[in-house]
Order: C-alpha cells, then structure tokens, then sequence
C-alpha cells in the first residue's frame, strides 16, 4: 500500500471528503494523514449522520 502522504492520495482523500460534506449534516473540522492511517475530528446532526459521512469517505476513497 502506497504511503497516504503520497500526492496523488492526499488530492483523492480530499476529494472524498468533499463529497461525504456535501450533504451539509456531516463536517470535517481537522485531519491527519499519517503514513499508514488517519486521525479525523468531525461534526455531525447526530449518530445516522456520523455513520453516514463516514460511509460516505470510505466508499469514495475505495472507488479511487
């Protein structure tokens, strides 16, 4: 697995969390890409929100 530091990653991770934002009841306030892993801090209307948006960025990130 390639670094989640790498360019080409970072652009696609951000992609992703633009669009589990979009919706407008789930944010991401602060991330951290580490090398093997990610460290979030996000807001939510509620837990279905949070599920949601979480779904939301793996499913995108999976589809890159």
């Amino acid at each position: 697995m390639p670094s989640l530091r790498d360019g080409r990653v970072v652009r696609e991770f951000e992609r992703s969390l633009r669009s589990a934002c979009e919706r407008g009841s789930f944010r991401v306030v602060q991330y951290s890409l580490q090398r093997d892993h990610v460290h979030m801090i996000v807001e939510a209307d509620g837990p279905v929100a949070l599920a949601r948006g979480m779904m939301s960025v793996a499913l995108a990130s999976r589809a890159s």
